[in-house]
């Protein structure tokens, strides 16, 4: 993907390592700076969605290096609570994963790629649903 822009954007979703989470949450201080994180995770998040449904093809690459981002981004809407990674299912979160993975989709789509795997679908939901009733 040329200037790797859909690379660097998810470069600032992806934060550190568990256990310092579990560190600054033992915290006031921490607990703000966690919130902060969590802002420029969701922003990172919706100049993805942007990038992907605003710039052409030739802007973005080829389909192949937009496949790999699909896991990545699939990670981060169902399977960052599996790591013991932080888990979000606040409002601005989920608009913002939810934009990003159907930009992605439509934009692979549009390439005859199929990257979104019915369970995946499955899963996503029953994760916020669950999530939701809580």
């Amino acid at each position: 993907i040329n200037h790797s822009l859909p690379e660097k954007a998810l470069s600032k979703c992806r934060f550190a390592d568990p256990a310092v989470y579990h560190q600054l949450g033992a915290h006031s201080l921490g607990q703000k700076l966690i919130a902060k994180l969590n802002t420029v995770q969701s922003r990172a998040l919706v100049a993805l969605h942007n990038m992907l449904s605003m710039l052409d093809g030739e802007a973005l690459g080829q389909p192949e290096p937009l496949d790999k981002l699909w896991p990545i981004l699939f990670d981060l809407a169902a399977g960052e609570s599996e790591k013991g990674g932080p888990s979000r299912s606040d409002e601005e979160f989920l608009e913002a994963i939810t934009s990003a993975m159907r930009s992605l989709a439509k934009r692979l789509r549009s390439t005859g790629h199929k990257c979104v795997q019915p369970e995946q679908i499955v899963r996503i939901a029953s994760v916020y649903s669950t999530d939701r009733k809580s």
